[in-house]
């Protein structure tokens, strides 16, 4: 290491290169104040503050572009889980309504299928 170290002090660049990667942080932690996302359509107010901190150069380009990514892949995230449940709701409704109509062509002398009863 000592060696490395006087190669570089000499005006070796590709030495210099080397101890300087081995030593820096390959990324540096960025701070940008991002609005909470409790929705899929908040993530355009983050893209937002990650543009504002690039125009103001608190990140750089490239870090706006890993926090970009990270932004939309948790807005998709949201959007799935918003429609998961959208979907539970509709497939349940659509049970009541196929246990209602299979009640309504039968002979009737059961009650009615309590989903559709308590509605």
């Amino acid at each position: 290491m000592r060696k490395a170290i006087d190669l570089a002090k000499a005006g070796n660049v590709q030495m210099l290169k080397f101890l300087l990667s081995y030593i820096l942080p390959k990324e540096r932690p960025v701070h940008v104040n991002l609005p909470a996302m409790d929705r899929a359509d908040d993530a355009v107010d983050a893209f937002g503050a990650i543009l504002n901190a690039v125009s103001t150069a608190q990140i750089t380009p490239g870090q706006a572009a890993a926090l970009a990514t990270l932004v939309a892949n948790y807005a998709r995230a949201i959007n799935v889980h918003e429609l998961e449940i959208r979907l539970d709701k509709i497939e349940r409704e659509l049970k009541a309504v196929r246990e209602m109509d299979a009640w309504l062509l039968s002979d009737r002398r059961a009650p009615p299928p309590r989903s559709a009863a308590s509605r």
